[in-house]
C-alpha cells in the first residue's frame, strides 16, 4: 500500500513540475562564428544562435554568410584553410518564428567580441525597379554592412563545403533571424573603443 502511495505521490510531483518545466526556458547563449568553428563537430546536433556580420553577395545563388574577418585558429581540414564564414541555408518555406530567448548580457558580451575580429563597413545590392509588372535591374546601391544573430542547427558534410566554399552551414528558419543595431548595444562597441 505505501509503495502505490509512494509513486502516485512521485507522479503527482513530476505532473506539478512539468508546467514549469515547460514554459521556464533556458535562454540561449550566442556564440561567435570563430567559437562555431573552432569545434563544428561540438554543435552538431543542437540548435545554436550565431553571430556574425552577415554577408549575402550578389551572385546567382543568392548565398548568404554569417562571417568574423579573422579567427585566432583558423578552420584547416583536408589540407586547406578555410574561410572564417558559415553559410546559411534557409529552411523553405519559412517556419514560425522559434520561441527562443537570447541571454543579453552574454550577446553584449560577444558582439563586443566580434567588434574586435570583424568590421562593418559597405556591400553592394542591386535595386529593382518595377517596369510593366515585372521587376527589372536598375542599379547598384552601397548598403551598410550590419551584425546578425540566427538561430539554427549546424551542418558540415563535404559536400556541403564543396558547394559553399565554407567549413559549416548553419540551417536556419530567416524568421530566427536577428539584425543587431550597435546603437543597442553601446557597451559592446564601448569596450572595443577603449
Amino acid at each position: 500500500m505505501n509503495a502505490a502511495i509512494d509513486a502516485i505521490a512521485g507522479s503527482l510531483i513530476v505532473i506539478l513540475m512539468l508546467p514549469g518545466a515547460l514554459f521556464a526556458q533556458e535562454k540561449v547563449k550566442p556564440l561567435t562564428v570563430c567559437e562555431i568553428l573552432a569545434d563544428t563537430k561540438r554543435f552538431g546536433s543542437t540548435p545554436v544562435a550565431v553571430l556574425g556580420r552577415l554577408d549575402c553577395p550578389s551572385s546567382i545563388e543568392n548565398a548568404c554568410y554569417l562571417i568574423e574577418d579573422r579567427c585566432d585558429q583558423p578552420v584547416v581540414s583536408a589540407h586547406r584553410t578555410w574561410p572564417s564564414k558559415i553559410w546559411i541555408e534557409f529552411i523553405r518555406p519559412a517556419a514560425p518564428k522559434s520561441k527562443v530567448e537570447v541571454d543579453q548580457a552574454i550577446l553584449s558580451e560577444r558582439l563586443s567580441v566580434v567588434h574586435k575580429s570583424t568590421k562593418l563597413g559597405t556591400h553592394r545590392v542591386m535595386l529593382f525597379k518595377d517596369k510593366d509588372g515585372l521587376a527589372v535591374p536598375d542599379r547598384w546601391s552601397d548598403q551598410p554592412d550590419e551584425w546578425t544573430l540566427a538561430y539554427g542547427r549546424i551542418l558540415i558534410t563535404k559536400a556541403l563545403q564543396h558547394y559553399s566554399g565554407a567549413a559549416a552551414a548553419l540551417e536556419v528558419n530567416p524568421n530566427d533571424m536577428r539584425h543587431l543595431k550597435d546603437e543597442e548595444y553601446p557597451a559592446s562597441r564601448d569596450a572595443v573603443e577603449k
